[in-house]
């Protein structure tokens, strides 16, 4: 149940994550680059407070897991509205 509670918390912390860089991120770049860039920005400041806060990297999977699904869910978001707009 502990685990669970933990994923939770990891899939929250990296979707909040994501959002802030991807805002922060949006004037450099755009499209699939910046999904990329941003996703992997906010997992590296997540496995970095994950370090700093117990000095350890054993729970870095439930990170891992929960930033490549919401990169998974912004590609998909990118493709449909790039499908939309050439429609």
């Amino acid at each position: 149940m502990a685990d669970i509670a933990f994923f939770i918390g990891a899939l929250m912390a990296t979707f909040l994550l994501s959002r802030l860089m991807l805002w922060a991120l949006g004037r450099l770049s755009s499209g699939a680059p910046l999904a990329i860039i941003a996703n992997s920005a906010s997992l590296a400041i997540a496995g970095t407070l994950l370090w700093f806060g117990d000095g350890s990297l054993a729970n870095l999977w439930a990170y891992i897991i929960g930033q490549a699904l919401w990169l998974v869910l912004d590609l998909v978001k990118l493709r449909k509205n790039t499908a939309e707009t050439r429609a």
